[in-house]
């Protein structure tokens, strides 16, 4: 698809998919947290919720991550990474 308004739109469309995709995975992991709280590991009687606020922890960082690409994509217009061909001028 070469540069204009469809592939502009087409690239924020997949931006904020991303990004809600992993809103939802980042809400669902402080609710395992929640839930696991009570459970106990057997090996050293730890709560699980540790072992899964690791995962929450890093679905926070991927998120922040997404919100910074969502950022960056906006400013520069869902132009995406240009081609080559964009580059080369016919003289």
């Amino acid at each position: 698809m070469g540069p204009g308004a469809m592939r502009a739109a087409l690239l924020a469309l997949v931006d904020f998919i991303t990004l809600g995709f992993i809103g939802l995975m980042t809400y669902f992991s402080i609710t395992i947290v929640e839930r696991m709280h009570s459970q106990r590991m057997t090996v050293f009687d730890l709560p699980m919720s540790l072992v899964y606020g690791a995962v929450g922890l890093g679905c926070f960082m991927m998120l922040a991550r997404q919100i910074q690409v969502v950022w960056k994509n906006a400013r520069d217009g869902w132009r995406g990474k240009r081609d080559i061909t964009e580059q080369i001028h016919a003289d």
